[in-house]
């Protein structure tokens, strides 16, 4: 199958002459390759100090070429530093680290490319493939040892170790579990086991707060 895409990238029509060109490689997700496509003047030695650099996505399936394009100066240097499967769409995390205003940020972009958010922040840890999300901008992850939550919105994270819920701070050999049972609102249920204690929290996602702990 062959197919044939044109796009406008400078879509401000900043550029005289403009020059497009991408670094060379790209990230499968889902049923597209993301990739990033840097437009700026042809010459060198022009006074525009704006690139506009492009995030686009090819179908796989289809050969259909999505996109969405900001402008960036010219000195900075961005670049997808993870792509994943996120809510319907592409959870994009940016390095950012040299530059004028480069600096790292997390991208999500729906599937047809149609919505754009940007959170001026990264989780301490990168949503590993399994984690639980409620909105577009949290995730929950839960494991046997503990639960943890991350807050694009506002940049902040809670974490619980599952002795916390038992009101033990050490326990040796003792075999403990999780479970996400449901999310109502901004609340969810968990059951935590430790060594046949069942025990049922109720947690305000976006704060961690517990609301509820008792016994089953």
């Amino acid at each position: 199958m062959v197919k044939e895409n044109l796009v406008k990238l400078d879509i401000e029509d900043k550029f005289n002459q403009p020059k497009s060109a991408l670094p060379g490689f790209s990230r499968k997700v889902v049923d597209k390759l993301i990739f990033e496509v840097y437009t700026r003047e042809i010459l060198l030695n022009s006074s525009s100090t704006s690139m506009a650099r492009s995030i686009m996505g090819l179908s796989e399936s289809t050969y259909d070429l999505y996109h969405i394009t900001d402008y960036i100066h010219s000195d900075d240097y961005i670049y997808i530093g993870m792509a994943r499967p996120w809510k319907g769409g592409y959870l994009l995390e940016m390095n950012g680290s040299l530059g004028r205003s480069g600096k790292n940020y997390t991208h999500y972009i729906s599937t047809d490319f149609s919505e754009s958010l940007i959170w001026d922040c990264r989780s301490p840890q990168s949503p590993r493939i399994g984690v639980y999300y409620f909105d577009v901008d949290f995730f929950l992850d839960v494991v046997e040892n503990g639960i943890s939550g991350f807050d694009y919105a506002t940049c902040k994270r809670w974490a619980y170790n599952t002795l916390a819920f038992f009101g033990k701070t050490s326990c040796p050999g003792c075999q403990s579990s999780i479970l996400l049972k449901q999310q109502v609102g901004p609340e969810i249920t968990l059951e935590a086991s430790l060594d046949g204690e069942e025990r049922r929290i109720v947690i305000d996602y976006r704060t961690g707060s517990i609301v509820r702990n008792e016994k089953i």
